[in-house]
């Protein structure tokens, strides 16, 4: 129910006053349709969400960095010796 005095939150469900909510000049009575502790809450949720995502890309990177650092030191070991063709031997080698 929407009044002078405030609205329902859709997405709680709670009726609340204006001043719970954001303004937003193009929204109905110029505030938000969700009042601000969810508006807030998913903010938060959304941006730990990405965080999260975004650590484990690093970590991820980082590891294949330390797989290229490896295994490049023991090619360029391997390249050293004469007998052994390096190349050959990583080709069987999975990763």
């Amino acid at each position: 129910m929407i009044n002078e005095d405030g609205r329902d939150c859709p997405h709680c469900g709670n009726w609340k006053y204006w001043s719970q909510y954001h303004k937003n000049e193009s929204g109905v009575m110029g505030h938000t349709s969700w009042c601000k502790m969810c508006n807030n809450k998913t903010q938060r949720e959304g941006y730990h969400g990405r965080r999260a995502q975004s650590v484990a890309d690093q970590v991820a990177r980082i590891g294949e960095m330390e797989k290229e650092r490896r295994f490049g030191a023991l090619l360029a070991l391997l390249e050293k010796l004469p007998q052994v063709k390096a190349r050959e031997v990583f080709r069987r080698v999975e990763f």
